[in-house]
């Protein structure tokens, strides 16, 4: 009886690991466009506002292509490539972003700023 527990309990460590292992690797991999990603957010924050949203997603597109193919800078594709299932592609990449800093619980989607919407 007391091997059986054993055996549990060892499952369930293993299981809780390779769940941990799949967090890292998505973690480790988001990581890798974290400094794309803030400058594409700042400046979408700081400079796109005035803009129409064809125009901040044009513009996006245009700092998205500088930042990867000039600079160099790793940023998320969901910058440019609108999710099939997204309503609004600039709020999905703004939640994920701010998933990613572990800020989305204090985000509401209703109040993200109009510079980061697409209507």
């Amino acid at each position: 009886m007391a091997h059986m527990r054993t055996n549990v309990i060892f499952e369930n460590i293993d299981a809780y690991a390779k769940r941990m292992e799949e967090k890292l690797k998505s973690i480790t991999s988001r990581t890798a466009s974290l400094l794309g990603d803030s400058l594409i957010l700042a400046t979408s924050i700081v400079y796109l506002g005035q803009f129409s949203p064809e125009e901040r997603e044009k513009l996006r597109s245009e700092i998205y292509d500088y930042l990867t193919k000039v600079r160099l800078f790793t940023c998320n594709k969901m910058w440019v490539e609108i999710p099939a299932n997204s309503a609004n592609p600039n709020k999905s990449i703004f939640i994920t972003f701010l998933k990613d800093l572990g800020l989305r619980s204090i985000v509401n989607k209703n109040s993200l700023p109009p510079v980061l919407s697409a209507h």
